[in-house]
């Protein structure tokens, strides 16, 4: 009988395209790394006008030691299937230098929960407000905010996700829960499913990295 409710359910969801793209597939992300003296404003309008049907200019971030920039942009493409001249034609102008361009995975998801590591947090907490779903994560984000020093930075990072991320989403009308548990939280729940497979365990030792 579960067996054939199982199915049932899934035949139901097949049927509705639960969880496919509602917008299409051309909407994307795309990181393009830039030396640190390149004037980058207006840099590639000519190439993104080519390639695309819109394009914005997101985040701003330094690496290599201050010696390079990270640009992020969200973008509509004019046409999938020109992605690799499309990068071929930036990469003209950004020194050869590293490019990504990544699909959007959460169009039409009600509920993002977010497990992956701490630096991608962000990334992940601001697709959640741009498709407007609801949002969960274990331990908050790094690089929420910059300026302080480690520790603080983090602390601080959380009062601005309380405040201003809070605003965001209340303003969408959606929920976001931040800090729900690592360790003790998700680490616990592995360690215990371990525990069920094996005939006995005396202890449990468990070691965060961070």
């Amino acid at each position: 009988m579960f067996t054939l409710l199982i199915c049932l359910v899934y035949a139901v969801l097949s049927r509705s395209r639960f969880g496919e793209e509602k917008n299409g597939d051309k909407h994307r992300t795309m990181n393009i790394t830039v030396p640190e003296s390149l004037e980058y404003a207006g840099a590639f309008d000519d190439i993104f006008e080519t390639y695309t049907e819109s394009c914005r200019l997101v985040r701003v971030k330094t690496t290599g030691l201050g010696s390079l920039n990270r640009l992020t942009y969200d973008i509509m493409l004019r046409r999938t299937g020109e992605e690799k001249a499309f990068i071929d034609a930036l990469r003209c102008r950004n020194g050869n230098l590293e490019i990504s361009l990544t699909q959007h995975a959460a169009e039409g998801c009600e509920l993002i929960v977010n497990v992956m590591p701490l630096e991608f947090g962000v990334n992940v907490m601001q697709a959640a407000l741009k498709i407007k779903a609801c949002y969960q994560d274990l331990s908050a984000c790094e690089n929420v905010v910059e300026g302080f020093p480690a520790y603080d930075t983090w602390l601080e990072g959380i009062k601005y996700m309380y405040t201003e991320y809070g605003r965001r989403f209340a303003e969408n009308g959606t929920t976001a829960i931040i800090g729900t548990g690592s360790a003790p939280g998700v680490m616990c729940v592995m360690a215990r499913k371990a525990v069920n497979e094996l005939d006995e365990c005396d202890t449990i030792a468990c070691m965060v990295y961070e």
